[in-house]
């Protein structure tokens, strides 16, 4: 039996768009899941990317239920792309660092 720091399994890293984009193109045999800002990121499987509205009540209320949608589809790394830096987002980043360190 897998036990999981809540919500999710998969490793979550937090990273920029060009991040994201190179850690695809090298990608070795890990399975890589997105979760986007606004726009999709190329090179992914169906399932193994979710794009999100810039809208950070919106992004909050649907974070971790998107998270755990990654972790199923079977992610070894769920990478999210870093939310705009505004008082509006400071909650989301908390729940993201927190996240993010319990791996």
């Amino acid at each position: 039996v897998q036990t999981c720091a809540l919500p999710i399994c998969a490793k979550l890293q937090l990273a920029t768009r060009r991040q994201i984009i190179d850690a695809l193109a090298t990608n070795r045999g890990r399975r890589i899941a997105v979760l986007a800002l606004e726009v999709a990121v190329s090179r992914l499987s169906a399932g193994l990317a979710i794009v999100v509205p810039a809208i950070a009540a919106k992004y909050a209320k649907e974070l971790y239920a998107n998270l755990r949608l990654l972790d199923a589809a079977g992610a070894d790394l769920i990478l999210v792309e870093t939310p705009p830096r505004s008082a509006a987002w400071t909650a989301v980043h908390d729940r993201l660092q927190r996240a993010a360190t319990l791996k």
